[in-house]
């Protein structure tokens, strides 16, 4: 078994991340995950979001593409 995660966020390249495992995009005819994912792209514009955490891209890409 991997470790999972809903929501990681981090800064990588000179940029900021923000990766979901959750499938909102699929999930919108539920009023709470429309309601969530609004929340996240509220969050993603706002001065709040400064990743802490930075990861090299080859780390990221071993997380995304690691069982595919």
């Amino acid at each position: 078994m991997r470790p999972m995660t809903q929501l990681l966020e981090c800064r990588c390249g000179g940029g900021r991340l923000l990766l979901s495992s959750m499938g909102l995009q699929n999930l919108q005819q539920y009023p709470e995950a429309r309601a969530l994912q609004n929340a996240i792209y509220q969050y993603l514009v706002s001065e709040q979001f400064w990743p802490e955490q930075e990861m090299e891209a080859e780390v990221l890409a071993d997380l995304v593409w690691e069982g595919q």
